[in-house]
């Protein structure tokens, strides 16, 4: 009975406690809106220098995902990939037409359809991928 009673004064003095703790929301003053500062300008993106060549007996690198490959080697995957009826261009070049013939042909291959021709998927397509690559001296 003892414990009864000194939990209902426990309950008691900390329901008077909250009470006295909280403070109505519109009591509370509010703190005025800071002014918008306007925001500085970023500074000017500046080149420091040209790209440099590359060093004796290296390649320079490619500017685009085609320029990874041999010469002749991009022909090569097309005309795979129409052995296997998959309507590549005869182009040459890893051109849009090209690059959707790729993705449709990775997708049937339970691959990632990035549509660009990596390693795994030209080996899927029965072609070399170290005779076909550029290599890095």
């Amino acid at each position: 009975m003892r414990t009864i009673g000194l939990l209902g004064v426990l309950l008691t003095v900390g329901c008077a406690h909250a009470k006295q703790v909280e403070a109505p929301a519109e009591a509370m003053p509010q703190p005025a809106p800071a002014p918008a500062k306007p925001r500085p300008a970023p500074p000017p993106v500046e080149q420091t220098h040209p790209a440099s060549p590359p060093p004796p007996g290296h390649p320079a690198l490619s500017a685009s995902p085609a320029g990874t490959f041999q010469p002749g080697a991009i022909r090569e995957i097309q005309k795979a990939l129409r052995d296997r009826g998959f309507g590549a261009p005869e182009s040459g070049h890893l051109d849009d037409a090209t690059q959707r013939q790729i993705a449709r042909y990775q997708k049937t291959q339970s691959m990632p359809d990035t549509g660009f021709p990596d390693d795994a998927t030209v080996v899927k397509l029965g072609l070399d991928p170290a005779k076909l690559h550029r290599a890095n001296p």
